[in-house]
């Protein structure tokens, strides 16, 4: 009777003692994915948030860039004796052929438009052209252009002649041009944070085999399952970061 009580109380010990294992593995996992739940929720706003300074960082960037080449053309045209149209058009398509401009141009006074693509158009009632002339150095809004109908931007900067504006040069951009430079940017954080995603995903792909029941499976013990997932985890981290 007394070797029946005690293995009784030793089962009965055992499964208490697996019960609690259970629970805290469970208590366990249920934590880790909250807390992978959280840490993936923070590193997408915080990427995205990322994805937001850089683009509007390389967008001024670009845009500065380019009005300053504008802005020296301008000057360049501006020193010579007198305007001439046709050796201006001359030097803006060899300029556009090294940028990323739609096309470049010059608008006389009257309003008509001299561009290196040969279209002409009466842009006039233009605001930027009327700011230039006024002697700013502007950058319209979205506008739609009036060859093909797309959205674009304008840069536009006076042609100064003693003080006063001679004429207008103008460089056109796509709009989706800026929509490249964020594309760009998003595609850099999206592969980190499929990365991250990756990688922490390991740890719950091991603890979801050992914590079902499988047969087989290597040392059955409460921290082999954390020390596999390391392990995992470090060789999946350099990869990814020796393939990047």
């Amino acid at each position: 009777g007394s070797v029946f009580g005690e293995r009784k109380r030793t089962a009965v010990r055992t499964a208490v003692v697996m019960a609690v294992a259970a629970a805290t593995m469970v208590l366990c996992a249920a934590l880790y994915m909250r807390s992978v739940t959280g840490t993936l929720r923070e590193e997408t706003l915080s990427g995205l948030r990322e994805v937001a300074r850089q683009s509007a960082g390389n967008i001024a960037m670009r845009i500065e860039k380019d009005m300053q080449m504008l802005e020296a053309v301008s000057r360049f045209v501006g020193a010579q004796p007198e305007l001439d149209i046709d050796g201006v058009t001359r030097v803006l398509c060899e300029e556009v052929e090294s940028t990323s401009f739609k096309r470049m141009g010059l608008i006389t006074p009257d309003g008509t438009a001299h561009t290196t693509d040969s279209v002409e158009m009466d842009l006039g009632g233009r605001g930027y052209f009327l700011r230039a002339m006024d002697g700013e150095t502007v950058i319209s809004k979205e506008l739609t252009d009036y060859a093909d109908g797309e959205p674009i931007y304008v840069y536009a900067t006076p042609i100064l002649r003693g003080g006063r504006a001679e004429a207008v040069l103008f460089a056109t951009n796509a709009a989706d041009a800026f929509a490249s430079v964020i594309s760009n940017n998003l595609n850099i954080v999206m592969k980190v944070l499929t990365a991250i995603t990756i990688v922490m995903a390991i740890p719950n792909m091991v603890f979801s085999f050992y914590g079902m029941n499988v047969s087989g499976l290597p040392f059955p013990v409460w921290w082999v399952p954390i020390v596999i997932s390391l392990i995992i985890a470090g060789i999946g981290t350099f990869i990814l970061v020796k393939k990047d």
